[in-house]
């Protein structure tokens, strides 16, 4: 580790303690009900000190319709959403496809697990 960061999380754990946060994770929730997405951003987030939950097991929770133009648009209305319901912290994680030769009205953009309306399993979009 560098002097640098060393410094930087030794100012951090100083923070805590004076808060009285000492030894609490930072909780922060993932928008996501797809187990291998909570997987991957657990290991992305692994050296932060916080605790990530997510809403694999949150069958309470609305489900938020992705009815944005945008990967943008849809995260922060899961975001937002999810933030009333839980009064924490919430985060999403969407994407998109655009492809450079077609033209705007015909990208899949954010629909691009679904045909027509409806969403595809990963064995669905494979054949597809």
């Amino acid at each position: 580790m560098d002097d640098k960061l060393q410094k930087a999380e030794g100012v951090i754990i100083e923070e805590r303690k004076r808060c009285g946060l000492e030894g609490r994770k930072k909780e922060l929730i993932y928008e996501t009900r797809n187990p291998a997405k909570v997987m991957s951003m657990k290991k992305m987030l692994s050296g932060l000190y916080m605790q990530l939950r997510d809403l694999c097991s949150s069958k309470h929770l609305p489900i938020v319709e992705e009815i944005g133009s945008s990967p943008l648009d849809n995260v922060r209305a899961k975001a937002e959403t999810y933030y009333r319901f839980i009064g924490r912290p919430t985060f999403a994680c969407d994407s998109g496809l655009f492809v450079e030769e077609l033209d705007s009205e015909l990208q899949p953009r954010v629909k691009f697990r679904r045909l027509g309306d409806k969403p595809l399993n990963d064995e669905e979009m494979i054949n597809h």
